[in-house]
């Protein structure tokens, strides 16, 4: 299961009516440029405007704009400005269709300096600024309608690898708030995904930057905070000059230093602000991102920050509202090895605000719309000529260099989802957006105790063989069959139950070739048996069903399938359970205690569509009516969550790996058509990831069922079948592989023990990189990790809920930590090594659980791990290791940890061992400092402070 956050979420909802869908007739087009009349140079951002309001645009980076005014404003005046210059004006309808203008510089004259008779200071201006701001913000208490435009480019090494547009309509209550609602009216991407550096995709994947981006651009919460933090309190202003803005005479304040330079302009009279501007040097981009950049798998240190920011504003009727944004991130990536440049990469974006309603705007009431902070709500389909008819920045170019199309970005998928077709309400979606950790019994519901617990009619059998068999309709987003569940009675009953999402039709369920009864309560289905079915005995049922399955909309603990589209605007479709589990999409046993001893998918996709299933393709068959039937078997236990299927346009190809074993395992890669030289350069990785499993953790599990690799739009650890999402990224290849030893082979038995899948298969990845680039940028990769744990939860759940709808990077990254800390307290690799092939082997095919896992760890490591595991995985509370120095030499220390009993034995790298206890401790020889300190964290998960 991968680590990625944030994926745009769709509902569908009572739209607002927008603007933006008037005809083309009912607008004046204004294309033009905007140049300095004495040189000729182009004035790049300046503001075009219909005076008196904000409807507008923004020059592009050549000075051109093209600008679409309502014919309701072509009495007005058009304004043009630029800081330091003249207005233009000119009234709308008078403008010719195609313009070049000219502004002459403004020249300050006595009756302007008459106005700043009083000497002020550069700080004193700014104070005066701060106050007006925040005097404003208290008082716009009003419902906010925005109109804008967004657009983003993205670039790899000085290659333009992409283009994002989009129009937004924002609701908002208070500028100074986060939106409340954002509705996505028109969007395209135009990308070629295949030319980004691996480490700038897994970045901007893992990033929703359209709504980070307008969350930060349609509001004054940045600027708020700004002040409310004093990060500009403590900054030295001076008055770098007076001069004209949108015909105000403002002051030009600057604050410098060797790191940045922040600009604004406030106007002479009021102290209004008009725009502020933060530029960063070039020196300290470098600097940042190679102190604070994550470590890639190619021992590579990468970050991004943000080198260029500016915000602009205008004042209407006393309200202060945000008009445009720009930010530019520079992300780079070094050579840890060489500490030089490896890759550079950028994102630039923009946000224009055209209009702005902020009068007799109130709260809709819930039934007609309902507001959800910072939801994404797609109107529209696709409309190419929309953007000829939009009020935006020129296109300059592009229109040349790149075409048009639906592009292939989950936003512009999501926007085609058909979501509500089948079943108009998404069932306990409301819990499921809430983050609230399984910590808190009182906040689980029937749901959750409902599919988590263990009941007698779910512990009365055990399942050894489904054969799901099934049509999938892609045009229409149907599934319709059966599946055939074949199980073994543990305990004599009449009734058993299994599950399928509550809007999946069920026709039968049969047995001996009789109907049963049965009652069905949410997801859960509960069958009577005429007569009672005896201990030992083996039986089978055929649940034949139809519908729609629950969608995933990449909130994958929420759903089960994604329909999607590839470049080619071709179906791309896949099962994705984790979490909700399969019954969102087929019947089953839904409890991940019962894995089945084997599987077979059959599955009827149309003929120009490839159906890829786990284990091995045992036939294939033409049904003769346009349609193939693809028959998949599995020979080994399998979690239900991972039996799964991907269908899209896909070729193939295939290789043979030997084993350490010495057996054949038969590799295939699948991916989109077009993507072949793209694909198997980036899996030539695969055979040793491999070798390097397989020394670490032992032969791979399930070499029967081969070993596959599918392109998805969404990655998961599909046993035998796994998905890695839609560029090959090399983490989540190594991720989502490292989970067919640590999750499949051997797998949790209830979701409050899913860290052992995750952190084990973090952990691999930085074995990986240790194998392949040396011990120490392993450590590093790891280490670079820290940063990102949140220590909100404990990395155990509460067991007997089917509660998976909260934040869980701790499973992956502090566990991997936790590991690696264990590893260092062991101090003997061959010992640890050798323990971690020992649970693959004595646990494989089978389950464990933490309380056994420690046990094991105890025995084979020949300690008592009790209290580590206790403090690490219990409780959030990082270790706190205090060393105090002495004089004239020695030094003591002491250790601040939630367990008493935790007393780990660290080693310093002169082989000085540290006992910390909560009591102080004295070393009389020896030289602690910084470097020693980093090293101690380095290789424990514990916080060090030096006194």
């Amino acid at each position: 299961m991968p680590n990625i956050k944030l994926y745009f979420v769709l509902s569908v909802l009572v739209s607002l009516i927008s603007f933006l869908t008037k005809a083309q007739n009912h607008f004046k087009v204004i294309k033009g440029k905007v140049v300095e009349k004495s040189s000729g140079k182009s004035l790049a951002f300046s503001s075009v405007y219909v005076k008196g309001t904000t409807i507008g645009t923004v020059t592009n980076d050549s000075g051109e704009f093209n600008f679409n005014v309502p014919l309701t404003y072509e009495k007005d005046s058009l304004v043009v400005s630029y800081i330091g210059f003249q207005n233009f004006y000119g009234v709308v309808k008078d403008i010719p269709g195609q313009i070049t203008i000219h502004l002459n510089e403004a020249v300050l004259n006595l009756e302007d300096i008459a106005v700043t008779s009083k000497k002020v200071t550069g700080n004193e201006v700014f104070n005066l600024a701060v106050r007006k701001i925040l005097a404003e913000s208290k008082h716009q208490q009003d419902y906010f309608l925005l109109n804008g435009f967004y657009r983003e480019i993205h670039s790899d090494n000085d290659t333009q690898t992409g283009v994002v547009e989009c129009a937004l309509e924002i609701r908002a209550k208070n500028v100074v708030n986060e939106m409340e609602d954002i509705s996505i009216p028109q969007f395209r991407n135009v990308s070629d995904n295949k030319k980004m550096n691996d480490a700038f995709m897994g970045w901007k994947a893992g990033k929703n930057h359209l709504l980070l981006l307008v969350n930060q651009g349609a509001n004054l919460v940045p600027l708020v905070n700004n002040i409310k933090r004093s990060v500009w309190g403590n900054k030295i202003f001076t008055i770098e000059k007076l001069t004209y803005f949108n015909d105000q005479l403002v002051y030009a304040l600057s604050s410098k230093s060797q790191a940045m330079e922040l600009k604004l302009l406030i106007d002479a009279e009021n102290y209004s602000l008009y725009k502020n501007e933060l530029i960063l040097s070039s020196g300290e981009m470098d600097y940042t991102n190679y102190i604070w950049g994550g470590v890639n798998t190619k021992g590579e240190k990468c970050g991004a920050i943000v080198d260029h920011q500016a915000y602009e504003y205008r004042h209407i009727k006393g309200k202060m509202l945000p008009y445009y944004f720009f930010r530019k991130q520079d992300f780079r990536c070094f050579k840890l090895s060489e500490k030089v440049i490896a890759s550079k990469s950028y994102l630039s974006s923009e946000l224009l605000i055209n209009s702005a309603v902020t009068e007799n705007i109130h709260e809709t009431p819930s039934d007609k719309l309902k507001l959800q902070k910072g939801l994404i709500n797609m109107k529209k389909p696709y409309d190419s000529m929309f953007w000829r008819n939009f009020n935006d920045i020129k296109e300059v170019d592009r229109e040349q260099k790149l075409t048009d199309t639906k592009g292939t970005s989950i936003i512009s998928r999501v926007a085609e989802n058909k979501g509500t077709k089948y079943n108009s309400v998404k069932p306990y979606a409301e819990n499921r957006r809430l983050k609230i950790g399984n910590h808190s019994l009182k906040q689980f519901n029937k749901i959750d105790t409902l599919f988590g617990l263990l009941t007698s009619q779910l512990t009365c059998y055990d399942v050894g063989y489904y054969h799901l068999d099934i049509n999938i309709d892609v045009k229409n987003e149907l599934v319709k069959g059966y599946s055939e569940i074949t199980f073994k009675i543990v305990d004599t009953t009449t009734k058993i139950r299994f599950d399928l999402f509550e809007y999946l039709k069920i026709n039968s369920i049969q047995y001996k070739g009789n109907d049963l009864k049965f009652k069905r309560d949410l997801d859960a289905v509960y069958v009577d048996f005429d007569k009672p079915l005896e201990k030992g005995t083996t039986h089978s049922v055929k649940v034949r069903y139809e519908g729609r399955p629950l969608d995933a909309n990449f909130d994958i603990f929420a759903g089960a399938f994604l329909w999607q589209t590839d470049n080619q605007d071709n179906p791309w479709v896949q099962s994705l359970c984790q979490g909700y589990g399969p019954k969102g999409w087929w019947p089953v046993k839904n409890h991940i205690s019962d894995e089945p001893d084997s599987a077979s998918v059959s599955v009827s996709v149309p003929e120009n569509l490839y159906a890829v299933s786990n284990g091995k393709l045992s036939k294939t068959e033409s049904l003769g009516n346009g349609n193939v039937k693809y028959h998949w078997s599995v020979s080994s236990p399998i979690n239900n969550y991972n039996i799964a299927v991907h269908i899209g346009r896909y070729e193939t190809h295939q290789e043979v790996f030997e084993s350490v074993e010495g057996k054949q395992l038969n590799l295939a890669y699948y991916f989109l058509e077009g993507d072949k030289d793209f694909a198997t350069k980036k899996l030539s990785m695969v055979p040793q990831m491999l070798r390097v499993y397989e020394k670490y953790f032992g032969a791979y599990p399930f070499i029967n069922d081969g070993f596959k690799i599918v392109q998805s739009p969404y990655p998961m650890e599909h046993q035998s079948c796994v998905a890695v999402g839609q560029y090959f990224d090399e983490q989540l290849i190594l991720h989502e592989s490292a989970h067919e030893w640590w999750g499949n082979n051997i797998s949790c038995k209830d979701n409050s023990d899913i860290w052992i899948h995750e952190a084990f298969a973090t952990y691999a990845e930085s074995l990986y990189v240790e194998e392949t680039l040396g011990y120490r940028i392993g450590q590093e990769y790891l280490n670079s990790r820290k940063d990102r744990i949140l220590n909100d939860f404990p990395l155990v759940g509460v067991p007997d809920v089917n509660h998976f709808h909260y934040r869980i990077e701790d499973k992956y990254f502090k566990g991997a930590l936790i590991l690696n800390t264990l590893r260092h307290l062991v101090a003997n690799d061959k010992l640890w090594f050798s323990t971690l092939k020992g649970i693959q082997t004595d646990f494989r095919h089978s389950f464990i659980d933490t309380k056994t896992l420690v046990q094991y760890f105890n025995e084979k490591l020949g300690n008592d791990f009790n209290a580590f595991f206790h403090q690490y995985l219990q409780t959030t509370e990082i270790p706190l290791l205090t060393i105090q120095k002495m004089e004239p030499h020695g030094f003591k220390y002491k250790l601040n940890s939630s367990v008493d009993s935790f007393r780990p034995s660290l080693k310093l790298a002169d082989e000085t061992m540290l006992q910390p206890t909560k009591t102080w401790s004295i070393v009389a020889k020896g030289v602690i400092d910084t470097h020693v300190a980093k090293q101690l964290e380095s290789n424990y998960l514990i916080k060090v402070t030096l006194q």
